[in-house]
């Protein structure tokens, strides 16, 4: 409604501006072709093409009885230029060039004389003025289509980044998971107790780890209520990651606050260690022992997680893990080490900068 009423506002004011103006004379011909080359303005949105055809063709004919002002002409064209169904020809460089030498041209013949003027300076001032509304009309089009690819490859990054975190979470939840199962699966005729405590860990990771798909899910369908359900991990949830998988958590001693440190490199490290221990629980012996250490010094994190082994099935932490790890040590501009111990074990260092 906005723009309909902008658009018959923008058609009366141009159909009475060049009169008024002194840009055409005031008999009832040139009243009659002003009016008829503004009033398609109206519906210049619905049918661009159309209305910029009729306002160009009352403005040629004005010529011949001094009334050509192309004013309305030059906005259809500007519609045309700016709409999604611009054409890719002509160059806008091209017409940006000739409609600045029209100009120049116009400027160093100077004015015509008399009010009406002749119609080799009126076609001449014609033509500059769509150039110019052309050359307009596609710069503001080709902005446009530069902010909708930004846009459109934010959404496909943060879709990719979403899908890294799904990832990690169905990955390391599901896991450990099946570790616990298979120790309280083990002990829970000899060890009631211990297997008590599998299944509260269970209980636990199934817990959070649904909580942070409910919100992930929630920014996929744009739903603002679910995406906030969860915090975004960070440094602080690593003593309780570590002690879910069973691992021994060191934090070095006169580290900084937690708060001094960016989100994005928080989870970048909470999420390298918890691929990390599901790495650990996926390959190694259920004898293994893990460690994880974190040092929080100025500009930087540094992530160390190192387990004993030995590796079941194969060498511990291989697959698309170490990649995204490496993938997220190496957009906070840090380094990533992964391989075998002395030990038999297996150890992860990860060094994140910000």
């Amino acid at each position: 409604m906005r723009h309909a009423v902008w658009d018959v506002a923008m058609a009366c004011g141009l159909a009475v501006l060049p009169p008024l103006a002194g840009l055409q004379p005031l008999d009832a011909e040139a009243w009659v072709v002003s009016v008829a080359a503004a009033s398609p303005l109206v519906v210049r949105r619905r049918w661009p093409v159309a209305v910029f055809a009729v306002s160009a063709a009352m403005s040629v004919l004005g010529i011949a009885v001094g009334a050509g002002a192309f004013l309305a002409a030059a906005l259809a064209l500007y519609t045309v230029a700016s709409g999604p169904i611009a054409p890719r020809w002509p160059s806008t460089g091209v017409v940006g060039g000739f409609t600045a030498a029209g100009a120049v041209g116009l400027a160093m013949a100077g004015a015509p004389a008399g009010a009406v003027g002749t119609v080799l300076p009126r076609a001449l001032l014609g033509l500059v003025l769509l150039g110019g509304a052309w050359t307009v009309g596609r710069a503001v089009a080709e902005r446009r289509r530069n902010a909708e690819r930004e846009i459109e490859r934010a959404r496909t990054d943060e879709r990719l980044r979403i899908a890294r975190e799904m990832h990690d979470v169905v990955t390391h939840g599901m896991g450990l998971i099946a570790v616990q199962a298979g120790v309280a699966n083990h002990v829970v005729a000899e060890h009631p107790e211990e297997a008590r405590r599998a299944l509260e860990v269970i209980e636990e990771v199934s817990r959070r780890s649904l909580g942070e798909m409910r919100a992930m899910l929630g920014v996929l369908r744009g739903d603002a209520e679910e995406a906030v359900l969860e915090p975004t991990p960070g440094l602080g949830g690593l003593p309780a990651l570590a002690a879910a998988a069973g691992a021994r958590f060191d934090l070095h001693p006169g580290d900084l606050h937690e708060d001094e440190v960016p989100g994005g490199v928080q989870l970048a490290a909470f999420r390298i260690v918890q691929e990390a221990l599901t790495n650990v629980g996926r390959h190694a012996e259920a004898s293994a022992r893990c460690r994880v250490i974190v040092r929080n010094r100025p500009g930087r994190v540094e992530v160390e997680v190192h387990d004993t082994g030995p590796a079941r099935g194969g060498t511990s932490g291989g697959g698309y893990g170490l990649i995204g790890m490496r993938e997220r040590a190496l957009a906070h501009e840090g380094e990533f080490k992964a391989g075998s111990t002395p030990d038999g074990g297996f150890e992860v260092r990860a060094l994140l900068r910000y």
